[in-house]
């Protein structure tokens, strides 16, 4: 082996690091054990004292709580100071409100219908009079016309 081998042998940097390991670990379970915590009893005692902190609090919000919310529930519902009974007679009013409105335009939509239909009639009824006028008009010129070339002289039909 040459002098760089003996350098960087794994086998040997392995041992090293065990042996190290070993002594810190032995180092670790010499020394004195220090307590964890506090005491198991002063947990228990502080413990109580919340427990008897929650006590209090649970008691006076069951005593504060329910006249709490019966107040509140009156203010909602109270018709003093606009509570929901005249809220929901307003919503009633807007709704009808707001119903005649939507009959309103629904009867102003109809009647523009209506007008247009009508205003449909009275140009199909111009339309046809209209050609009904142009088929007689064309019945005469052509009435008119097989009389001109019945009355035309015979000679003259030839020479064309």
């Amino acid at each position: 082996m040459d002098a760089e081998d003996t350098q960087h042998d794994p086998l040997r940097d392995a041992r090293e690091a065990a042996l190290r390991r070993i002594s810190e670990l032995r180092q670790r379970s010499a020394a004195p054990i220090e307590p964890a915590g506090p005491d198991l009893r002063t947990l228990l005692a502080r413990s109580e004292r919340h427990v008897d902190e929650l006590r209090r609090s649970a008691s006076e919000l069951a005593a504060i709580l329910p006249t709490r919310v019966e107040a509140a529930v009156a203010r909602a519902l109270g018709e003093d100071e606009g509570g929901l009974g005249r809220r929901i007679d307003h919503v009633v009013d807007q709704s009808g409100r707001l119903s005649a409105a939507v009959e309103r335009v629904e009867n102003d939509l109809l009647s523009e219908r209506m007008a247009r239909v009508e205003d449909l009639e009275v140009l199909v009824g111009l339309v046809s009079g209209g050609l009904t006028s142009l088929r007689a008009d064309l019945r005469a010129v052509q009435r008119e016309l097989a009389e001109l070339r019945a009355a035309r002289p015979a000679g003259r039909r030839a020479a064309r």
